[in-house]
């Protein structure tokens, strides 16, 4: 009698005993899956949006053309860089200056002389006073001689002649023309045309052949 019940005793422990060891798994089975719940899952790296397809755009409208002609957009104007600006200042530098204007020097010349005229046929002489421009002349004077030689049976002969013309105050430059005329025998026409500017004497001389034709 007393077997039985210890038996079913002993049977009724490992029940309650495998009831226990149950619930203690299926709590800690609970409890692991909690956590894994309860712990964040790492973020999905999203998936690019899909590009939206180009909508047909409606074309612009044709542009109209002026009538009138357009300019050229204006070039900006380079700015020179400082190496730039050193160059051109050695160069500058380097350049002499120019040379001092020299006043022109006072000065008296035949612009027309023959060199031979004929015997009472008229000509022209025309002299010219150069120097520093605006400087003023009191008078300018032309003297000319007229000298001739001959010879005949042996004999010889020379006779000369004078006369002289003057004109007054002038500014140069200034340029003098007068009208001769000489008659007689074969001979040499000696000029002697001179000036006073400012109380300085400038002279030239010059000569012409006379021709008579007998």
């Amino acid at each position: 009698m007393q077997r039985p019940l210890l038996l079913v005793a002993l049977i009724g422990i490992v029940i309650i005993a495998g009831v226990s060891l149950a619930g203690y798994y299926l709590g800690k089975v609970a409890e692991e899956r909690g956590q894994s719940q309860a712990t964040p899952s790492p973020e999905a790296t999203p998936s690019p949006a899909p590009s939206p397809s180009p909508s047909p755009s409606a074309s612009p409208p044709p542009t109209r053309r002026s009538p009138f002609p357009t300019a050229p957009p204006a070039r900006p104007t380079p700015i020179p860089s400082v190496s730039g600006m050193s160059t051109f200042r050695s160069a500058l530098l380097a350049t002499p200056a120019p040379a001092p204007l020299r006043p022109t020097p006072l000065r008296i010349s035949f612009v027309s002389l023959p060199g031979e005229v004929h015997s009472r046929q008229p000509f022209t002489v025309e002299w010219r006073v150069d120097g520093p421009a605006g400087t003023s002349g009191t008078k300018t004077t032309l003297s000319v001689s007229y000298q001739t030689s001959s010879s005949k049976n042996g004999s010889s002969s020379s006779s000369s002649s004078s006369s002289e013309q003057s004109f007054g105050s002038f500014t140069i430059p200034r340029t003098f023309t007068t009208q001769l005329t000489y008659g007689g025998p074969r001979g040499t026409i000696h000029l002697t045309t001179s000036a006073d500017v400012g109380g300085t004497i400038i002279q030239t001389n010059g000569s012409i052949q006379l021709v008579n034709e007998e």
